[in-house]
């Protein structure tokens, strides 16, 4: 792959006990503690994902600097991963969690991700029956997505199956929420989207959800694969998350989510 020219950085250590790839980055964004967390990543999992690029470093350079200015300075990178058995780096735009949990350990490699520890991961999760069988809302609980078709969840057009409901286990506290719209072109099944929040039961799905607050809203359709970032003024406290279409009929695709 061709060379990313690096940002300047000052220094690089790791925190033995909580696993964090520490590097302090003076860079266009000005002088920030970007925090990089480990996770393990099956090799033959990451190499699912939409973008994969390998990377030989020249030897003598210091290459935890160099591959995490690589990732962000690639702009589609998400995480970078070492392989052992070739010395190479992979740089991968799969979204992993810090906490994903990977079962296949037999190739497992130790990865670096930007993203944040959030409450979406292994959350329990109901949905509207959806339209794709292979595509299950489970799918957006397990901390991983590498931007294929298979991993988005799609509810059929019908306004009482259009809808996603997390439950935390208990009540917890976030300002941010981040949806991922699917990868194809029908920008519609992203439109109209509301997420409400709250601390109790529905009285029933979808009906109940109106009784939540609403914490943010996609009123017009977003291109394939498009994040949006959805951000309160203040911290939520909530057990409960529901995503729902409002409006039209087109039906709901939401490829992955972070609560945070």
């Amino acid at each position: 792959m061709s060379q990313v020219p690096p940002v300047c950085l000052c220094s690089v250590w790791a925190a033995a006990v909580t696993v964090l790839l520490l590097i302090p980055v003076s860079s266009v964004e000005g002088n920030e503690l970007v925090i990089w967390k480990t996770v393990l990543i099956s090799q033959t999992r990451l190499y699912q994902a939409s973008i994969i690029e390998v990377y030989d470093p020249p030897a003598g350079t210091n290459q935890a600097i160099k591959c995490s200015n690589t990732c962000r300075g690639l702009g589609w990178c998400n995480v970078w991963c070492k392989d052992q058995s070739t010395s190479s780096y992979i740089f991968s735009n799969m979204i992993v969690m810090p906490t994903y949990t990977e079962t296949y350990l037999t190739d497992a490699l130790t990865c670096y991700t930007l993203r944040p520890r959030d409450y979406a991961t292994n959350a329990y999760i109901t949905a509207g029956n959806n339209k794709v069988i292979s595509a299950d809302k489970e799918d957006l609980i397990d901390g991983i997505y590498g931007f294929t078709d298979n991993e988005v969840f799609s509810s059929k057009e019908d306004p009482e199956d259009s809808w996603i409901f997390f439950d935390f286990g208990q009540v917890v506290t976030f300002s941010h929420v981040t949806l991922v719209a699917n990868p194809g072109s029908d920008v519609n099944t992203f439109k109209d989207v509301q997420v409400s929040v709250g601390k109790y039961p529905p009285t029933m799905s979808p009906e109940g959800f109106d009784d939540y607050e609403v914490f943010g809203w996609i009123p017009a359709p977003w291109w394939g694969s498009q994040e949006v970032e959805m951000e309160s003024t203040s911290p939520k406290s909530a057990r409960y998350i529901s995503i729902r279409k409002v409006f039209n009929n087109d039906g709901l695709k939401v490829a992955h989510v972070q609560v945070y």
